[in-house]
């Protein structure tokens, strides 16, 4: 990498670091271009220059969590498909819950916008559908199904979780345990008999974790 590289990375992340700055402290609705490139200490055509618009601001804000979920997926064996699938969905609530202040906001966004943020479409449904079709390739799950459907199935149920989360509506209990269902429920019915009975008992653990977290809830 050259200078003038290094020079453009370290741009691009004192933007992304006023960004989720502006996010924690007033929403998404404080992130405009003017403000954030007084933040950043950049001309607002420097912005444009380095991102692009607004809404590719908040992507990549979204993609440094696809990026973290890429170092875990190169730390699974990958021998071990449905425990990769598991691994998306775990290692994404984990960056957006420990990202709260600023994911939370951008979910929230999304939904009212009609988007989708929180979990990046294209690049999400990619990883998910590469662990599936290898799932299938090794007879744990039927090979007649199209594994980009079963992917987009799962991002599905993770992206309602995710929505009642930002929304207030469901703990950080609820929504991991209501996103792990989903998926659970999205392998069991696309299943061999192999893996079958065990992820039977991971559905029935999720719906104990979904009832207990409810129960914690009412009770706050």
């Amino acid at each position: 990498m050259d200078r003038r590289q290094r020079n453009r990375l370290r741009r691009r992340e004192r933007v992304l670091a006023a960004a989720r700055a502006l996010i924690t402290d007033g929403g998404v609705e404080a992130l405009s271009m003017r403000k954030l490139a007084r933040a950043a200490g950049l001309a607002v055509n420097t912005l444009y220059s380095l991102f692009g618009t607004r809404d590719d601001i908040l992507e990549a804000l979204v993609d440094d969590g696809m990026d973290r979920l890429d170092r875990v997926l190169e730390e699974m064996p990958p021998d071990l498909p449905l425990e990769v699938a598991r691994a998306i969905i775990t290692a994404s609530i984990d960056h957006i819950v420990e990202e709260e202040a600023v994911s939370r906001p951008v979910i929230l966004a999304g939904l009212r916008s009609g988007g989708v943020h929180g979990w990046r479409d294209a690049r999400a449904i990619e990883t998910c559908r590469s662990a599936l079709a290898a799932a299938m390739r090794e007879g744990l799950l039927r090979d007649d199904l199209n594994p980009a459907l079963l992917s987009e199935q799962i991002l599905l149920q993770f992206q309602h979780a995710a929505r009642l989360w930002a929304a207030g509506e469901s703990s950080e209990a609820e929504f991991r345990a209501r996103a792990l269902y989903g998926l659970d429920l999205c392998l069991l019915a696309a299943a061999t008999d192999k893996p079958r009975s065990a992820l039977a008992a991971d559905v029935k653990s999720a719906e104990r974790a979904i009832a207990r977290a409810r129960r914690v809830r009412k009770r706050a």
